[in-house]
């Protein structure tokens, strides 16, 4: 965040010579607070790991690497639609463009808290593990873990629920680019019949 806070100026710099669409530029940053944090996480929970700061940072590199490749268009589109939508769902590069576009997404914001506490949760439960090494009873034992696995469980089920719900989200641009207008929707609720859209696309689209 104190990184982030310089930047501002950039923006304010631009509104000041011309028009600025503020939406994309408060989900930016908004999106790189919650994409730092849940890289901090990962990283405490690899660094709790290991020893060597040299082998923590590579293995953060690659986890934090590997889970934005996941959901980026440089992956999913080698893998057919339903294939490359779970991929985003999973990885946190579509969930970062998404928000990035101007759009907050209730699930987007649950997806980046529920890694965050996940990774923040294993990481608690890997310093206590050394406590562990001193002497300490099995049911304790069994305790943290069960409470850790509840946690990690409860976290994966309340991103499932909420993916039943797409309206929970808020469109920032200006003009609501992200988002259908009320006239749109008020044409589609009066359709009696099947509505067929084709799209012609070209290379460059």
């Amino acid at each position: 965040a104190a990184m982030l806070v310089p930047t501002l100026a950039y923006p304010v710099t631009v509104a000041l010579l011309g028009a600025l669409d503020w939406g994309p530029v408060v989900g930016g940053y908004l999106a790189t607070l919650l994409l730092g944090a849940t890289y901090l996480a990962i990283g405490l929970f690899v660094s709790a790991r290991t020893s060597n700061p040299i082998v923590s940072m590579i293995g953060t590199v690659v986890v934090c690497g590997f889970l934005y490749l996941l959901g980026s268009a440089t992956l999913t589109g080698f893998f057919d639609d339903r294939t490359a939508e779970l991929l985003r769902l999973i990885g946190s590069g579509a969930r970062f463009d998404s928000i990035t576009s101007g759009v907050i997404d209730l699930r987007d914001l649950a997806y980046w808290v529920s890694l965050c506490a996940a990774f923040l949760a294993l990481n608690v439960y890997v310093l206590e593990r050394e406590r562990w090494a001193k002497g300490a009873p099995a049911a304790r034992r069994r305790q943290w873990r069960w409470a850790v696995a509840l946690l990690l469980a409860n976290l994966l089920l309340a991103n499932v629920w909420l993916g039943q719900f797409p309206g929970l989200r808020i469109d920032l641009t200006e003009g609501r680019q992200s988002s259908l207008s009320q006239p749109t929707l008020n044409f589609l609720d009066e359709l009696q019949e099947p509505l067929l859209i084709r799209g012609y696309f070209s290379s460059k689209t």
